[in-house]
């Protein structure tokens, strides 16, 4: 990773700590080696919320036309972001994520696909199924809460809640992945990753309400 990458986590660290309130729970669930961060979508802030608060670095998926601005293309090549395209599938980026989870790094994905316009929680697609049982790697499940107030979709203007990430324990899918799995393996193992997301939203929710 540049250095870019460490400078941009520690200022993240700091605002999130500082004006966000941050706090982390779960960061002991992070196995050693591949492994996918799954997590709810719910704003722009995301990325930078979960990927400061982790033990360990990781990946980024980005749109491919942010990479087509000379600044932002700049900019997300040095924080490990991959381009991919939002109109069809993306054989290409999946590939390169395939290669970087074999490689024994990790990368966040997200199973929603795209932000929330609720708050809620939404189905996951397909694609994490997919990409799971040809990496054969964990699934480490992961819910924030608190991004959704500070930033959803209709919003330019940042509020400051205070924001929680929380780790969930590593899922293997290894009686779905070790045969041919079909389209409704894939979609039951997004239904079980988003299952679990629900779960540490209820167990957040319990600990610091609204």
């Amino acid at each position: 990773m540049s250095i870019m990458y460490h400078v941009g986590k520690l200022l993240c660290i700091m605002v999130f700590k500082t004006i966000f309130r941050r706090k982390i729970l779960g960061r002991k669930n992070f196995p050693k080696g591949g492994a996918i961060i799954a997590s709810n979508h719910a704003s722009y802030l995301d990325p930078p919320v979960v990927g400061s608060a982790a033990p360990q670095e990781m990946y980024y998926l980005a749109r491919e036309s942010l990479f087509q601005r000379f600044f932002l293309g700049w900019l997300y090549r040095k924080v490990s972001a991959i381009p991919i395209r939002t109109d069809a599938a993306d054989m290409k980026s999946i590939k390169t994520i395939l290669s970087i989870l074999k490689q024994g790094k990790k990368i966040l994905l997200f199973p929603e696909g795209t932000r929330t316009m609720d708050g809620e929680l939404q189905k996951a697609r397909r694609g994490i199924g997919y990409i799971l049982c040809k990496a054969k790697v964990p699934v480490i499940p992961t819910y924030v809460h608190g991004t959704f107030e500070a930033l959803p979709r209709h919003r330019h203007v940042p509020h400051f809640p205070k924001i929680v990430v929380s780790f969930g324990k590593p899922m293997y899918f290894d009686d779905i992945c070790s045969e041919s799995p079909s389209k409704k393996d894939y979609d039951l193992i997004g239904k079980r990753i988003m299952k679990r997301i629900a779960e540490l939203k209820s167990e957040v929710l319990q600990m610091y309400g609204n």
